[in-house]
């Protein structure tokens, strides 16, 4: 178990202690950053839980107790869909650089009144106050619930808004990932979120508060054709790029051409298709009126489709 530096007594922070691959000071007071980590969470026993929804929270909390607690990163699953999980988003926990700060914590709940957002106790909530060290080790299931923080999200969610194609896909679950570049040249892990069925629920899915809109991002789409929990190739699959540069409000005043894609409702697939009034940013990234980074995953021509793998193949597995 790695020890958080908050918690040494003043007189250690006067030595140079190498602590595990983490940080260290040395005798003149300055401060090394650690390495920082994937995301890791190993569930166990999570049976009661899985035709739940399920969210996990990378959280940055403050020195202060009664601050928000900046959101880092974010996992959804619609459902859970197994009571087992495990699950790593590539170097999603930054280095901490700074010794007063606590250290990023995972924080996360099963939707089990089901009722909107996240209540308490309503909800079945635990917390790992150090994602680094923590977050590896088994988690099996128990009733010692503590409530998740309130949390600062960041400038945007990630909206993506399905076609034909996907809510067509019948009992395929379809995923998206999110990663965005930052300072000096890292790609991390911010979003994930997996339906275990494309065409139930919504026909569109958002990915809340993890878009730091000053950073380039990338949205990758995929409908789990076989089921395997993994990214082939060939299967359909979409990616776009937010580059700040670029940014731009969806223009849904725009009329589309009429060989321009159509989308429908998850509820009325058969009856009723709806254009999406937006023949430019329909298939580029732009910002809705929500201030979600919006994109549709376009059917016509299999634009914005790709035949890439998405590295690593899979940020997660239900096997025990």
């Amino acid at each position: 178990m790695r020890p958080a530096l908050a918690s040494l007594p003043a007189a250690a922070l006067l030595v140079a202690l190498p602590l595990g691959g983490c940080f260290a000071l040395n005798d003149t007071g300055d401060f090394e950053v650690d390495e920082g980590c994937d995301l890791q969470l190993e569930l166990r026993d999570f049976a009661p839980h899985v035709r739940d929804r399920f969210e996990v929270r990378l959280v940055q909390p403050r020195a202060n107790p009664d601050a928000l607690a900046e959101l880092q990163a974010l996992a959804l699953f619609e459902p859970l869909d197994s009571p087992f999980l495990s699950l790593r988003m590539p170097n999603a926990v930054a280095p901490l650089e700074d010794a007063t700060r606590p250290r990023s914590a995972i924080d996360f709940y099963a939707d089990f009144d089901s009722e909107p957002g996240f209540s308490f106790p309503g909800d079945h909530t635990w917390i790992l106050p150090d994602a680094c060290a923590e977050g590896p080790e088994e988690f099996v299931h128990n009733v010692d619930f503590e409530p998740v923080r309130d949390i600062q999200p960041r400038d945007a969610g990630v909206r993506v808004v399905l076609c034909q194609r996907q809510m067509e896909a019948g009992n395929a679950p379809i995923e998206v990932r999110v990663t965005g570049n930052f300072p000096p040249d890292v790609n991390r892990a911010v979003g994930f979120f997996r339906r275990a069925t494309a065409r139930d629920g919504a026909a569109s899915i958002t990915i809340p508060g993890i878009v730091d809109l000053g950073f380039r991002h990338e949205i990758e789409v995929y409908v789990d054709a076989n089921e395997n929990e993994a990214h082939d190739a060939g299967e359909p699959t979409w990616s776009f790029t937010y580059r700040p540069e670029d940014m731009r409000e969806c223009d849904f005043d725009s009329p589309l051409p009429e060989d321009m894609l159509l989308c429908v409702t998850s509820a009325g697939l058969a009856e009723q298709p709806m254009r999406i009034q937006d023949a430019l940013g329909s298939l580029e990234t732009c910002i809705d009126d929500a201030g979600n980074v919006a994109v549709t995953l376009g059917d016509l021509g299999n634009r914005r489709m790709t035949d890439s793998v998405l590295p690593p193949a899979s940020w997660f597995s239900t096997q025990p």
